[in-house]
């Protein structure tokens, strides 16, 4: 009789952690470490706040080897798996052997650094270090090329990352951002990583020539300064030449009107790369990405860039 009660409550136990593991939306939870094959959603424990994000696991992709990781972040009022679909940096993923992981911020926002109610409270940043430690630990990721990219909120954010964790960073991408008063100074270390900065000189949403944030989908907050005063900020913190190479790329794609110029400035002998690609005629939007709020809104998208533009950037530069 006792060994019978026992197994039963070993069954009930073991049905219990199936129902953790595995919620009614099919969320997985952390008791299964290693991230499967293509697309899946997982659960992340940091303190008492459960965060969640978006993974895409290249099919077939060789385990036995250290792979690049590509943390993908979206704009105010998006979500991880809304991001992947809105960059399809997935297909990229695929054709390059890397594994794009897509967080989710509370409240469909990043804390990057300006006085937005609710939000301030949320270590955004100790929560994006503790996953990529746990990321790299469980599946075979390479330590030295883990990357960034963000678009809007989720830019600002990647620069509050670059700023505060660039140890964990091989390389930054930032889209639509700039640079706002509460990041101007807020870093603590003399550590640096390479960046890329990408404009569009006709964002309606923030201005490329400085001034407050017009957010049409979660409302502005803030300020942000002028692309030239954010890339003068960039170049001084990576220790960079002062004198960028600057050069009008010759049109890819026959009827978009938008036109792309690229600065690259050299690092000194301890410094970190920083390049500028502004999109001229260009919009609030993801180079080669859809439409996805009328023009007047958020501006025009640019199909002289891809994300292949952004990987050329990210794939020779290691920690």
């Amino acid at each position: 009789m006792f060994r019978r009660i026992c197994l039963y409550a070993s069954a009930l136990l073991v049905a219990f952690a199936l129902v953790l593991a595995i919620d009614a939306k099919g969320i997985c939870q952390e008791k299964k470490k290693v991230l499967p094959d293509g697309d899946s959603t997982h659960l992340f424990w940091l303190d008492t706040n459960e965060r969640s994000y978006f993974a895409h696991v290249p099919p077939g992709l060789n385990r036995s080897k250290k792979v690049p990781l590509v943390l993908l972040f979206h704009g105010g009022g998006a979500q991880g798996e809304g991001m992947s679909k809105l960059t399809k940096f997935n297909d990229l993923a695929d054709k390059k052997g890397f594994i794009a992981i897509y967080p989710d911020g509370l409240e469909k926002r990043w804390n990057d650094g300006r006085e937005i109610p609710g939000l301030m409270q949320y270590d955004d940043v100790e929560f994006i270090k503790s996953l990529i430690d746990k990321l790299v630990k469980n599946n075979n990721i390479d330590e030295k090329r883990v990357y960034a990219v963000g678009i809007s909120n989720g830019g600002l954010f990647v620069e509050k990352l670059a700023l505060e964790i660039p140890e964990k960073l091989a390389a930054a991408a930032v889209l639509g951002a700039g640079l706002t008063e509460e990041l101007y100074g807020d870093y603590t270390t003399d550590k640096m990583t390479n960046l890329l900065l990408i404009f569009g000189a006709n964002d309606p949403v923030v201005p490329f020539r400085g001034g407050k944030f017009n957010d049409p989908i979660m409302g502005g907050k803030g300020k942000v300064y002028a692309a030239a005063q954010c890339i003068s900020f960039w170049i001084g913190r990576n220790d960079c030449a002062s004198d960028g190479d600057t050069e009008s790329l010759e049109p890819k794609v026959a009827g978009d009107q938008t036109r792309i110029r690229k600065t690259v400035y050299e690092p000194n002998k301890n410094g970190k790369a920083v390049e500028i690609l502004v999109i001229d005629g260009g919009g609030h939007t993801w180079p080669s990405g859809p439409q996805y709020l009328p023009e007047k809104k958020i501006g025009l998208v640019t199909h002289q860039l891809s994300n292949e533009d952004i990987w050329d950037f990210f794939q020779n530069k290691h920690l």
